[in-house]
């Protein structure tokens, strides 16, 4: 049975205001794991670049402090063009054991990693960001990539599944996203029979816009029958995720996500792809990831839910984003998992 995955990519920077803190217990598990996105592998615009210069990998102090708040998955995202230093070629050893670590190091910890090949479709060659299906980049090639990678993964008991590609966009009407997520999943199953594969959707994976941009991959052909699909939702005004201004000016209101989520949700529910629960509802989702700078605490306290994430779907999770205090995005130690809720 084709799965589902709820990708509420909320960047909760608010939560870094006034110095939160939080006594309360950790986030109750239920179903299937709520996680957390550790962004770092993925930084920096020079490739390969220097690792712990340009870029780090997230490190077993990371996964401790998420199992303490009750988080079992990891989102990892990576680079296709340090895995890989050639198309086609040998996979870069140094990155390669770096994953390898983590994914070890979560197993240790009783959590899950979910393998996020973070390239928009695209790989940074010849000085420029190259568009698969352009330049001498091919489908071909990103089905090879992931082959190799499956098979230095398929061992591990702990991989939740392979995310193909974060958020494609802009891609051209020669070269669909359809057809590379469909050369991807034949080659993995040449090597691995039983991982999930995660599938993103077109047009920035937008559960907005799923049904125009999306809804061919209903057809995707798995032989192991274990795909899911993820989906991406932010709550600004024009839904690229970067809050530039103020909860009224991006015209915010307390159901804005859940209006945003419902043609993913409806897409789920027509094509059959899993079992929801008969009363169906969606929790309020407030927009949250403001910039402190045009967010105040009144309007914090004010809403107080920041997130109630959790879509009443069975075998659906929900990742929300964070980056490891090593980037200096955000300080991990004032976010607070006391109003994420899963239902």
């Amino acid at each position: 049975m084709k799965k589902v995955f709820i990708s509420a990519f909320l960047l909760l920077s608010l939560l870094t205001l006034n110095g939160c803190k939080s006594n309360q217990p950790p986030v109750k598990e239920t179903g299937e794991p709520y996680g957390v996105n550790l962004a770092c592998a993925d930084f920096g615009s020079s490739f390969p670049g220097e690792y712990n210069k340009d870029y780090t990998y997230p490190t077993d102090q990371d996964l401790e402090y998420w199992q303490k708040k009750g988080l079992k998955l990891i989102r990892l995202p990576f680079k296709w063009e340090r895995l890989q230093l050639d198309l086609k070629g040998p996979l870069n050893q140094h990155d390669l054991n770096k994953m390898k670590e983590l994914v070890r190091a979560a197993e240790k910890r009783d959590m899950v990693v979910l393998l996020d090949l973070h390239n928009y479709c695209r790989r940074y060659m010849n000085n420029e960001h190259t568009l698969i299906g352009n330049n001498g980049l091919t489908i071909g090639d990103l089905a090879s990539f992931w082959q190799a990678i499956a098979k230095e993964f398929s061992t591990f008991k702990n991989i939740y599944g392979y995310g193909l590609m974060n958020e494609p966009h802009d891609l051209t009407p020669e070269t669909s996203w359809f057809d590379m997520a469909q050369a991807s999943i034949n080659a993995i199953r040449e090597v691995d029979t039983n991982t999930l594969i995660m599938v993103g959707g077109n047009d920035w994976s937008s559960a907005e816009r799923w049904i125009e941009q999306s809804d061919t991959l209903k057809n995707l052909k798995d032989p192991a029958n274990n795909l899911a699909f993820e989906a991406h939702v932010y709550f600004d005004k024009d839904a690229s995720g970067t809050y530039k201004y103020s909860y009224e000016e991006e015209e915010c209101y307390p159901e804005k996500g859940i209006d945003r989520v419902k043609p993913f949700v409806e897409w789920i529910k027509q094509n059959k792809f899993m079992v929801l629960s008969e009363n169906m509802e969606f929790p309020t989702m407030i927009p949250v990831g403001m910039k402190p700078s045009t967010y105040s605490w009144d309007i914090y306290k004010k809403t107080e839910s920041m997130v109630h994430i959790g879509l009443r779907v069975r075998g659906g999770i929900a990742i929300s984003w964070q980056s490891p205090p090593k980037t200096g995005k955000t300080d991990r130690k004032c976010l607070s998992l006391r109003n994420i809720q899963v239902l």
